[in-house]
């Protein structure tokens, strides 16, 4: 079983769906502190999923982060406009997770 994390936006970047391009997700995502949610988001569900699952590995049952920006997004468009996808680096995550034991 795979587990990850999707966020759901309606931000505004424009009229086109070129305005969805992940260039200009990636400056909604850093401008909004996105990047710094789900990396909050990431170490909750690694920490859940290591009480939940047997034998849980991150690499084998974490999927990664999805944020789909609506605006941007429509069955006619055949591209990936409106849809942001990041593996935040296992090593990151576990040591998020020990600093955060640690306190």
């Amino acid at each position: 079983m795979v587990s990850g994390i999707s966020d759901y936006k309606s931000n505004f970047l424009g009229k086109n769906y070129h305005d969805y391009n992940l260039d200009n997700l990636s400056d909604k995502m850093s401008n909004e502190h996105y990047f710094l949610q789900y990396h909050i988001y990431t170490v909750a569900l690694h920490r859940y999923l290591l009480f939940r699952i047997k034998d849980y590995d991150y690499d084998k049952d974490f999927g990664g982060v999805f944020y789909f920006f609506l605006r941007g997004m429509s069955s006619s468009n055949k591209n990936s406009a409106g849809i942001f996808y990041d593996l935040p680096p296992k090593n990151l995550i576990l040591s998020l997770s020990d600093t955060i034991s640690g306190l």
